[in-house]
């Protein structure tokens, strides 16, 4: 009997929970109109690269084969582009429509279940770009495994992340829904552990050993790229290190902050000071949703030929020159036919 009232109090708990609105946070530090016209001009601009930058590699590696890699890297990619979609819809999005009210106008509900999505595309993204950068590294070293890599093993590998990150964020959304709140600072919901520092300290231990496996394969990464000759083969490793190097530069100073917020000195700063960091952290991840498809325009020739082709319309007029060219004199000069150099872009 008293097992079933514990069961009924927690179900009427529950279902109360989900019938209020989120808490607001208590800081008396509101954000000036300037500056929120300012973050919905940077959303919106954050909106419309991610989402079209990111459909344009799917669509490009998907349908069309453009980028040639090998696949492992292809499939990472992939997900990679499908996780940023999923943080500008659940994340971006959301957040315009709260700068733009000034409130969070979602209810309670939205509020538990964007917290939760966000923190699975959030999550997500540095498990993929640490093996999108382990991955380059271990084709560079040993060329030949590249190919023996098979589409379920890739699956496998894939889903496995995915499966573990989507079971952390269920578990810890509902452990801490009661502490889930609305932060006017940074537009948000947000989830309390101020009285649960052991939670904040493991993901700041998650996010330094993350960044400290793509830090350092990024680096052997660059060593090992400068020793392979040939300008084309170095593509494929250009790409993965700019990707890196982009997270490394949006993410370092959330963990920072982050960290610092959990010692003496860092709640001890003043309100001014911790809206400054939390805007400033939050927003600059948009680099990652914003500059991968532009790393890979620049970085492999595939995919700035598939986008030139199919979306600018362009029309190449050098791969069409004839193989053999006769001069005014008669005399002939045969142009050999390299074939498809980006077949190299594996490297």
């Amino acid at each position: 009997k008293q097992w079933y009232q514990r069961r009924v109090r927690g179900s009427l708990s529950l279902i109360s929970m989900f019938q209020q609105t989120p808490s607001t946070s208590e800081m008396s530090f509101t954000v000036s109109d300037p500056v929120r016209y300012i973050l919905i001009l940077w959303s919106i601009i954050s909106t419309v690269l991610s989402l079209t930058g990111n459909t344009i590699v799917l669509i490009a590696s998907r349908k069309y084969r453009a980028l040639k890699l090998d696949e492992y890297s292809v499939r990472l990619i992939d997900n990679l582009a499908a996780a940023d979609i999923g943080y500008t819809l659940t994340d971006i999005i959301p957040t315009i429509g709260a700068i733009a009210a000034n409130k969070w106008v979602y209810g309670r509900e939205l509020c538990i279940a964007d917290r939760f999505l966000t923190n699975v595309f959030y999550n997500i993204t540095p498990l993929i770009v640490a093996l999108l950068s382990v991955s380059k590294l271990t084709c560079i070293m040993s060329p030949l495994e590249a190919h023996t890599r098979t589409a379920p093993r890739i699956l496998c590998a894939v889903s496995l992340v995915w499966i573990v990150v989507i079971s952390a964020c269920l578990v810890s959304t509902v452990v801490y829904s009661s502490n889930i709140y609305y932060d006017h600072i940074s537009f948000q919901c947000w989830v309390d552990y101020t009285h649960r520092e052991y939670f904040g300290t493991f993901l700041i231990i998650y996010m330094i050993l993350v960044a400290a496996v793509i830090l350092t394969t990024t680096i052997w990464l660059l060593v090992l790229a400068k020793r392979i000759t040939g300008g084309v083969k170095r593509k494929g490793s250009t790409a993965i290190i700019a990707v890196c190097a982009i997270y490394s530069i949006a993410t370092v100073p959330t963990a920072v902050v982050m960290a610092l917020k959990l010692t003496n000195w860092g709640k001890s700063w003043s309100e001014d000071t911790r809206a400054i960091c939390d805007i400033v952290t939050l927003y600059s991840f948009y680099l990652t949703n914003i500059c991968n498809p532009i790393v890979y325009y620049f970085s492999l020739r595939s995919f700035k030929e598939f986008v030139d082709t199919r979306i600018f319309m362009r029309v190449n007029t050098t791969d069409n020159a004839p193989a053999n060219m006769t001069l005014s004199t008669g005399a002939s000069i045969s142009t050999p036919v390299l074939g498809n150099q980006e077949d190299n872009d594996i490297f």
